[in-house]
């Protein structure tokens, strides 16, 4: 049975969760454990492609942040989240579970 994620609550756990440092925006080259390349938003120990306008100009992080914005990023990644949990079963669902209450016990004790 799936969890019932709240956009609205998980938008501003997300804005939360990026300001105090939970989740990062990084540059990945693909050696990581996961094969992410590019720029990935990175939570706790994972990290998932979250900008649907991403192309591959950015060599950097800081070239990307200069060319968005913190709520087109948060939304991005509210929307990336949401998007992990919608197709995954209910035997998978736990990833995008995962983060929703990653983000709700560590921003409770931040």
């Amino acid at each position: 049975m799936k969890v019932k994620i709240d956009k609205n609550e998980l938008l501003e756990l997300v804005r939360e969760g990026y300001r105090k440092g939970l989740l990062h925006i990084v540059h990945e080259d693909g050696i990581s454990e996961y094969g992410c390349m590019g720029i990935v938003c990175k939570m706790n120990d994972n990290e998932f492609y979250f900008d649907p306008l991403y192309d591959s100009k950015f060599d950097s992080v800081e070239e990307y942040l200069a060319h968005r914005n913190e709520d087109a990023i948060v939304r991005f990644i509210t929307n990336a989240i949401l998007g992990i949990h919608i197709d995954l079963d209910d035997e998978e669902e736990g990833e995008a579970s995962g983060y929703y209450y990653y983000l709700k016990r560590n921003l409770a004790i931040a």
